[in-house]
């Protein structure tokens, strides 16, 4: 007699749980702190079973995939994936270069191994790009009253560059001058 499968059931792999800053939020303060570095560096935990990931944290293995299961993945297995697309989104190209494939070869092939490393990773975001979503999401801040932008570090530039986007002299505040004024020095700075 036949199986009959059902198409419910099987195991279903999500990319990212429904809602990881909110569900990591949820767990206790030592919880976070203990699973902190495995999202933030993804890459040095990817390839550990639970095992191995629960005696680099010095926790028990059932509580290491208890504390995956909280986080919203109905398995270890899933959170691998997680963490796999994690570092594969963080990957940078001075790490497709240092990890290349082609390390005896020129540097020529290995700047293209690098660009075409890019290129791929570029389509895969553009065939996951929701373009409605983020047209209504830049709807709803354009009509917003007011608008804070914050950047510290590397997103500096950004933060300057996305208020620059929305300069707006009727609605220039006085904080907004000096921030201005900021973005105007960190270009002086730049160049």
């Amino acid at each position: 007699m036949a199986r009959k499968l059902n198409h419910t059931s099987p195991r279903k792999r999500t990319a990212q749980p429904p809602d990881l800053p909110k569900t990591f939020a949820q767990l206790s303060s030592g919880r976070r702190k203990l699973f902190r570095p495995v999202l933030e560096n993804p890459r040095g935990y990817v390839l550990l079973s639970a095992r191995q990931l629960a005696r680099r944290l010095g926790v028990d293995p059932a509580t290491a995939v208890r504390v995956t299961m909280k986080l919203g993945f109905s398995n270890y297995r899933e959170f691998q994936h997680y963490l796999h697309e994690l570092s594969v989104s963080q990957a940078t190209s001075l790490d497709t270069l240092q990890t290349s494939k082609t390390k005896g070869s020129s540097l020529s092939a290995r700047v293209r191994e690098a660009v075409d490393r890019d290129l791929h990773n570029l389509q895969r975001f553009r065939n996951g790009l929701d373009a409605e979503r983020i047209a209504a999401l830049a709807k709803k801040i354009r009509g917003m009253r007011r608008i804070i932008i914050l950047g510290g570090d590397l997103a500096a530039s950004l933060a300057c560059f996305l208020h620059s986007l929305s300069f707006d002299p009727a609605r220039l505040a006085r904080d907004d001058r000096d921030i201005h004024r900021g973005c105007a020095a960190l270009d002086a700075v730049r160049w």
